[in-house]
């Protein structure tokens, strides 16, 4: 059975009871205060009779005439001595038999109101219900007064059809409106249970519109929005972290075949007939020194990249730009005495960061244009601000990138001339790796050609940002 069946269920069932409660009592109630009206009147007419009944002789029929007029539409039953009881109607002649006959003895034992009970007696139109009370009773008579039930149980009868037709057509309407409150309330658990089965298909991306914090089923909805949105993070997570993985495992394999395969080559030399010979045992020791050191360099790129992807937990704190920039130009300089290498910045531009990271970009870009310029080409490096941004920008008046190039400088193993060889081009790991230390800080990396010549580099990085390791 379904909940809204269940909940249904349950309205109806307790408006049933309800209704139930409020007929009865409803009935109840009534029949009591048509009772109690017709004993009081009962009692009233009992206590006149009595006053005109003789004591000391049985009673006759014409001790009777003093009441008809008082009391019309009454009967009162007469018993004398043992007799069947006589009952005559007061303002008209008819007769009626009791069966049984009531006595004092019946009178005493019925539980009803005191010294009233309903009773039936035999009439000449049938049987008709009456409420009797006993006024005297003794050894030689028993007198009885009777009021007919009829119009009372008419309209008790009315009352409980009355009640069964209202009760039908409540009962009706809790059913009606019972399942509409029921599917209104219900919907977000229809969507919610749409959502998941979508969601089972492979539709992480479903949503459940339109939930409102106005009661438990709208919670649970947007919980359930909350929970799917997380959930789709980390499948997300989960698939690029595979993506980096394959993609790092397919591209350490591709550089490091030729390193490899030139190892594999100097060693076989080195069996041929290499070792005993010194130039070549000299040649082959330099060959294999040589690769081994360009696969270390790879290597150590590629595990950076790894651990900048995944965004390890680091300790930020703050630091200078402009320190570490020209700490970079100073290294810069003694590797190539001949470059000119200039610089232009605000002093103590201050940052959250890793310092170690940002001077390894500074050095990347340095190192970028050293391998794709020409040895006397100048270099220019700027640290600034901009709208709440640290920029560093590194430019040179090379030849510049062309544009397929330009698209492509970020992505890894990118190499500015497919001509030049391993060995004098590097990996093309550089400028990925600025990216990655970019992206890390909450920053971008760009890359523009310069309007005059050459290509400028530009790395932007929050000032106020507070850095944290990424979830």
């Amino acid at each position: 059975m379904s909940l809204r069946v269940r909940l249904l269920a349950l309205a109806t069932g307790l408006a049933i009871i309800a209704l139930g409660v409020v007929d009865v009592a409803t009935y109840v109630a009534l029949r009591s205060s048509l009772y109690t009206q017709i004993d009081r009147s009962l009692h009233a007419s009992a206590a006149a009779l009595g006053e005109n009944l003789p004591s000391a002789r049985p009673v006759e029929e014409h001790d009777l005439t003093t009441v008809v007029a008082t009391t019309p539409g009454l009967y009162v039953g007469i018993a004398n001595a043992g007799d069947s009881v006589s009952w005559q109607q007061l303002g008209g002649r008819t007769t009626l038999v009791a069966t049984p006959p009531p006595s004092a003895t019946t009178v005493a034992h019925l539980p009803a109101t005191p010294n009233a009970y309903p009773v039936t007696l035999s009439a000449q139109s049938g049987e008709v219900r009456y409420r009797v009370v006993m006024e005297s009773a003794s050894a030689t008579r028993s007198v009885f007064l009777a009021e007919p039930l009829t119009g009372v149980d008419q309209t008790l009868d009315r009352l409980l059809t009355i009640e069964i037709i209202v009760s039908l057509a409540a009962v009706a309407a809790v059913l009606g409106i019972g399942a509409w409150l029921i599917s209104l309330t219900l919907r977000p658990l229809t969507q919610i249970e749409q959502a998941a089965t979508e969601i089972a298909a492979g539709d992480l991306s479903r949503r459940v519109d339109g939930a409102r914090e106005r009661d438990e089923v709208g919670r649970l909805a947007i919980a359930f929005n909350v929970m799917i949105e997380r959930i789709e993070y980390l499948f997300a997570e989960q698939s690029s972290s595979a993506s980096v993985l394959r993609q790092f495992v397919a591209d350490a394999s591709h550089e490091l075949r030729t390193p490899l395969t030139a190892v594999r080559a100097y060693a076989e030399l080195f069996e041929r007939g290499a070792k005993d010979h010194p130039d070549d045992l000299a040649r082959a020791m330099r060959g294999i020194q040589r690769e081994s050191g360009r696969m270390s360099v790879l290597v150590d790129d590629l595990l950076l990249l790894a651990r900048l992807d995944q965004h390890p937990e680091t300790v930020w704190q703050e630091i200078d730009l402009t320190e570490i920039a020209r700490n970079a130009i100073d290294s810069a300089r003694i590797i190539e005495p001949h470059r000119t290498v200039t610089f232009t910045g605000e002093n103590a531009v201050i940052v959250q960061g890793n310092p170690e990271a940002l001077r390894r970009a500074i050095d990347n870009l340095l190192t970028n244009v050293r391998m794709h310029t020409p040895a006397r080409t100048a270099a220019h490096v700027s640290i600034t601000r901009d709208a709440g941004d640290a920029l560093i920008s590194v430019s040179d008046n090379g030849p510049g990138m062309s544009e397929e190039l330009r698209v492509h400088a970020f992505a890894r193993f990118t190499r500015g001339d497919t001509s030049r060889s391993r060995e004098a081009g590097g990996a093309g790991l550089g400028l990925a790796i600025v990216a990655a230390i970019a992206d890390a800080h909450h920053g971008s990396a760009a890359v523009t050609n310069s309007n005059r010549k050459g290509t400028v580099i530009t790395i932007r990085i929050p000032i106020t940002q507070r850095m944290h390791s990424r979830t």
